[in-house]
C-alpha cells in the first residue's frame, strides 16, 4: 500500500495470512478480482442503503469525519478507470443525480427505503390525507410542509418529501461522494454507457 498512485495503473498481489505472495503476474485477473471484493465491500457496507440493486447513500456522522464519501468515490472511479466493476448496485435515480444534479433527478416515493414512510407517503400521495399526521414530522424536517387541501398538493408533498428523504438529508455525503475529480469521472463513465 505504500507504493499506491491513484494515477499509475493497480498491480495486486494477492497475499496469504503469512505475508507471502501468490506469486501470480498481475495481467489484468487479480486487479479485476481485487476491484470486483472492493464494489462488494461498498454494496455491503453502511455508506449505502436500500435493495442491492437501488441503494442511496446513508448519511453517517463518523463516516462523514472520517472522509469515507470522498474515499468511496475515489475508490469508484478508480475500479471504472482501471478496467473493473462499475457501481452497478447504485439507483439508478442516484446514478441520474450524479451525472447530472440533485435537483433535476426525479425520486417517487416507492425508492424510500424505509417501509413505514413508504407506506404513508403513498397513501399521502394517492389521497388519503390521514396519512400526513403520521409523517408530519419527516415533512417538517424535510422542509415540504404545505397546507393540503387537494390532490395536487397532497402529491407535491410526498413527491418533494421522498426527493429530500433520498437525495436532501444525505446531500453533504454526495458532496463529498462527487467531490471534483469524481464528478468528472461520473461524467466519463456515464458516456461510457
Amino acid at each position: 500500500m505504500k507504493s499506491f498512485c491513484p494515477l499509475k495503473r493497480i498491480d495486486v498481489k494477492f497475499m496469504d495470512d503469512l505475508g507471502t505472495s501468490e506469486g501470480a503476474i498481475d495481467s489484468g485477473g487479480p486487479r479485476r478480482e481485487f476491484l470486483t471484493l472492493l464494489m462488494e465491500h461498498l454494496k455491503q457496507g453502511a455508506l449505502f442503503v436500500g435493495p442491492d440493486e437501488a441503494k442511496f447513500l446513508n448519511f453517517n456522522s463518523k463516516s462523514m469525519q472520517n472522509d469515507d464519501y470522498f474515499t468511496a468515490g475515489v475508490a469508484i472511479a478508480l475500479s471504472v478507470v482501471h478496467g473493473g466493476p462499475g457501481p452497478q448496485f447504485l439507483s439508478p435515480s442516484l446514478f441520474r443525480a450524479l451525472t447530472t444534479s440533485p435537483e433535476a433527478t426525479v425520486i417517487s416515493v416507492e425508492e424510500i427505503t424505509d417501509p413505514e414512510l413508504c407506506i404513508n407517503l403513498q397513501r399521502l400521495a394517492s389521497g388519503d390525507y390521514d396519512a400526513f399526521n403520521n409523517i408530519e414530522t419527516i415533512v417538517d424536517m424535510a422542509g415540504t410542509f404545505a397546507v393540503i387541501n387537494d390532490p395536487q398538493t397532497a402529491r407535491k408533498v410526498a413527491l418533494d418529501t421522498a426527493h429530500w428523504y433520498c437525495l436532501g438529508r444525505s446531500r453533504s455525503a454526495f458532496e463529498r461522494f462527487v467531490f471534483l475529480g469524481n464528478k468528472m469521472l461520473w461524467i466519463i463513465f456515464y458516456n461510457a454507457l
